[in-house]
């Protein structure tokens, strides 16, 4: 599975005893591989889902295996229901910068990190129930339909072509 920023993701084997052998490539390097257990008996998030920690300590690429499915030709299919990768090259903002909807008001420095904060002044969100809305390039907010409580999240429009593997 091609990834960003020269990753590719490639399932190496499928295994007998329901693990995948994953192997995770930089640029044409190998710089990881690890065996997960999507389809095992009450397997855990852990047990189902690949990540990669880089050299700094941080989790950079994340996937969610929801499962495998094996045929009698050999030609076994992992399923992916979710792709979580931080870039390696990140942005630099400054106050009063626009993306999108959106406008860097403050960025402070704590003591593990930094607090980005923004805001959306003159472009105004409403959050009611059932809506799907773009807050900046490719990046969504969608609620809940249910207005009682109301639920939402924030997610980032992909698609994943057919032949990933």
């Amino acid at each position: 599975m091609r990834l960003k920023e020269g990753y590719d993701l490639h399932l190496v084997k499928v295994k007998e005893d329901g693990g995948i052998l994953l192997q995770l490539v930089k640029d044409g390097s190998s710089v990881d591989s690890k065996v997960i257990y999507p389809s095992k008996g009450s397997a855990t998030l852990e047990d189902q889902t690949y990540c990669y920690v880089d050299q700094t300590g941080i989790a950079i690429l994340a996937v969610h295996f929801k499962e495998i499915t094996f045929l009698p030709d050999g030609k076994d299919f992992a399923f992916i229901d979710g792709v979580f990768q931080i870039s390696t090259n990140p942005l630099s903002v400054k106050i009063g910068e626009i993306y999108g909807n959106l406008r860097i008001v403050s960025v402070v420095r704590i003591l593990n990190g930094w607090i980005i904060r923004m805001d959306n002044k003159g472009h105004n969100i409403k959050i009611y129930p059932g809506i799907n809305i773009n807050i900046v390039k490719d990046i969504y907010l969608r609620t809940s339909r249910e207005r009682v409580p109301l639920a939402y999240y924030i997610y980032k429009k992909i698609v994943i072509q057919d032949d990933i593997w």
